[in-house]
């Protein structure tokens, strides 16, 4: 058997494989395998076939007509830029490609799934037809903890996954020889892509729904973070915005999501619009947020704080902006607010609540959060503190820095969402749902309503 009985395969990849065959394969093995090759082959010519091109890294602004779509009303928006990376060994490899099993049962890489709607078809009369997924492409992709639905995606993707690609061939065949040819053409194909949007932010997706905690235990963890979004309105970009264009604003090859701030939203906008005019209203109409933390007093927290505390990236944020300024309006006047207290119960630590307030003449511990919902345990870590007996604003126990817990059986959770009261056994009021009280609709009536039913709560669970 020679090159010749493998139909479609270019001379040059034809020698190359059968030069890496075993010398003790039987001729019956051998003609199976070069098929198998063959049919594995012809799946990488669609990534052959990518038409995009990137555009100029230093694009002359302002020349050319303004798209009717810049012309609309703005709507203040959050970028979030993420890689498609490719993992650095076998196993994490393996792991990506098996959860990308393409329609026909083949496998691709996180960054050719992405890449399948810029692929170039070729019509019978001869001419070539781009074809183009946007607004249909969904799928999850990790996510910081802080993201939020209508955040925007930016989609790039790291020239260094090109020595990866490179040092992961070898060890490949070694580790997974039964499906080094498979692995190879996968490889293979990323290759490709990165030749024609290495470096590049290649695309764009508008996420929808809430952050959702995934846990990957057993996993060889390629990827960095337990925490995933569903995009929709996926659109890829005819002209790829070289990073160049855009470095001196943006950490290079982060292999975290990051926060894309509003003057680098709206540059990377402009420069994504003027090369690629029908890209979609969302990012047309975006503009990016301005107003941010430093901008929020003990006087306007309440009102102008409302929809920069959403925007929060930690729970830090969350505590200077939003949850300082609450428990001093619903705490009882002229006493003290604890930080970062101390719970016992029968002299043994329970750990440490955020807070600690007085409301009705009791004390309460008080736990913050960047945002519940993605809080493995948070029932479990409540229930220690509403059993406990006593707080102290130290590590060591004192009579002069200890105070009494016994009267408390809930604990008030606050995090960039609003306000919920739980006790030991989880959340309660306004159907288990969180938050109780909507931190976008909070306004000063809400805080006598809040004390009321902290007491309300507390006393009907707390034995006489």
């Amino acid at each position: 058997m020679d090159k010749q009985e493998i139909p479609k395969l270019p001379t040059e990849e034809a020698d190359a494989f059968l030069a890496s065959l075993p010398d003790d394969l039987s001729p019956e093995a051998k003609r199976q395998v070069l098929e198998d090759f063959r049919v594995l082959y012809e799946s990488r010519a669609e990534y052959r076939s990518l038409s995009l091109g990137p555009a100029p890294s230093h694009p002359p602004m302002g020349s050319g007509e303004i798209p009717e779509a810049w012309t609309k009303t703005p709507i203040p928006t959050r970028g979030i830029m993420v890689q498609s990376g490719f993992p650095s060994t076998a196993d994490t490899f393996y792991e990506m490609v098996e959860s990308k099993v393409r329609e026909d049962g083949y496998w691709e890489t996180n960054t050719q799934w992405l890449l399948r709607g810029a692929m170039v078809e070729l019509e019978d009369d001869g001419t070539t037809v781009r074809r183009q997924l946007q607004g249909s492409k969904t799928g999850n992709w990790t996510a910081p903890r802080w993201a939020l639905a209508g955040d925007i995606f930016f989609f790039r993707l790291a020239m260094k996954n090109k020595q990866k690609a490179k040092r992961l061939v070898k060890s490949v065949g070694e580790d997974y020889g039964c499906f080094a040819t498979d692995f190879a053409i996968v490889i293979d194909n990323e290759l490709h892509c990165l030749e024609q949007v290495g470096g590049c932010i290649f695309a764009c997706a508008r996420l929808e729904g809430s952050i959702e905690y995934i846990s990957r235990e057993g996993s060889e963890n390629h990827w960095h973070s337990p925490y995933y979004s569903e995009f929709t309105d996926f659109y890829l970009f005819e002209k790829p915005i070289p990073h160049d264009a855009i470095k001196h604003r943006l950490r290079t090859d982060a292999r975290q999501p990051e926060l894309v701030d509003g003057p680098t939203f709206n540059t990377l906008r402009d420069l994504i619009l003027l090369h690629n005019p029908e890209a979609p209203d969302y990012l047309a109409n975006a503009v990016g947020h301005t107003e941010g933390i430093r901008d929020i007093t003990v006087e306007n927290w309440l009102d102008k704080g409302r929809n920069v505390t959403r925007r929060c990236l930690f729970e830090s944020q969350v505590r200077d902006i939003f949850i300082d300024h609450l428990l001093n309006e619903i705490k009882d006047p002229g006493s003290k607010t604890y930080r970062e207290v101390t719970c016992w119960k029968d002299d043994i630590s329970q750990g440490r609540s955020d807070y600690a307030v007085m409301i009705g003449g009791t004390w309460f511990p008080v736990e913050a959060k960047l945002d519940v919902a993605l809080e493995g345990d948070l029932p479990g870590q409540v229930a220690k503190y509403t059993l406990s007996d006593a707080f102290t604003y130290n590590e060591t126990q004192t009579d002069r820095n200890k105070f009494s817990l016994k009267d408390a059986c809930i604990c008030l959770v606050v995090d960039r969402n609003g306000i919920s009261i739980f006790d030991s056994e989880g959340i309660v009021g306004a159907g288990q749902a969180h938050p109780v009280w909507d931190r976008r609709t909070l306004s000063p009536k809400d805080f006598d309503a809040i004390r009321a039913a902290i007491v309300l709560e507390n006393t009907s669970r707390c034995p006489l």
